[in-house]
């Protein structure tokens, strides 16, 4: 049996070499956070609900392009690719995120948005109708790790509104501002008369919103370690597959098995 002063020198060292290393890999702003936060900010839902209304007047809804619904949850675009407004808007993806005219006309979401000093990505107004469900799904490269936050502003919404979040109820209130990892299962169920509507916002990480959140523990940054590796392996592996034409020359013999039949 060790010494105990020793062992918890040892143990001591042994930390600090994993939490170096975690510091080498990937910046502090990134390296981790809680799957579920409820930040210290709070919004004048009136007016978040005055410009709800502009929005719904001169903007364009679409669909949610997933079938991870029961055709109830739909988008309005209020920063996009190029600033664009159909369908495509509410769709995530790579390229120059830019207001888009709905958001042009809404004063308060601008001053929402303005007052986050990091780079926005996707900004929708997303609605749940009454009686309808987000199935259970995960969205994969959102997340802390992936150096990525989605934070949700409830604008409308009800006590029966039951939104889970790895299988945890999650209760968030109009006004309030809420991160998640949406890379964990999540679902909603909205079992209230009214329509659910909320302000989601996808923001690039950075000192200042880091800032906003409270201190990690040592195991919630390995945590969003070995995620954040194990995902850029795996992304690592697919680009690997397609580069070596192993993908194309499996679907080429997939169609010619199914052609004899």
């Amino acid at each position: 049996m060790p010494n105990e002063p020793e062992f918890k020198i040892k143990l001591h060292y042994e930390r600090m070499h994993v939490l170096s290393l975690v510091q080498l890999v990937f910046p502090r702003e990134i390296q981790a956070m809680k799957s579920v936060v409820r930040l210290d900010r709070n919004y004048d839902v009136e007016r978040l609900r005055a410009d709800l209304e502009i929005a719904e007047r001169v903007g364009e809804r679409h669909l949610h392009f997933t079938n991870n619904h029961d055709g109830g949850w739909s988008g309005i675009a209020l920063m996009s690719i190029d600033g664009k407004t159909g369908a495509e808007s509410i769709k995530y993806g790579a390229g120059r995120y830019m207001p888009t005219p709905v958001l042009q006309q809404c004063s308060y979401f601008q001053e929402v948005l303005n007052s986050f000093r990091c780079p926005k990505r996707q900004v929708r107004l997303l609605r749940l109708e009454a009686g309808k469900k987000v199935l259970e799904h995960r969205d994969r490269v959102l997340g802390w790790a992936h150096g990525q936050a989605r934070l949700h502003i409830p604008i409308v919404t009800h006590e029966e509104v039951h939104f889970f979040l790895n299988h945890q109820r999650v209760i968030m209130r109009a006004g309030e501002l809420w991160y998640c990892d949406f890379g964990l299962p999540h679902s909603v169920e909205n079992r209230s008369p009214v329509a659910r509507v909320h302000l989601v916002c996808d923001l690039q990480i950075n000192r200042w919103l880091r800032g906003l959140f409270p201190p990690e523990s040592l195991l919630e940054r390995a945590s969003n370690f070995r995620q954040a590796v194990g995902f850029r392996a795996a992304a690592t592996f697919r680009r690997a597959v397609q580069a070596s034409g192993l993908k194309s020359s499996a679907k080429q013999r997939a169609r010619g098995a199914g052609a004899g039949h």
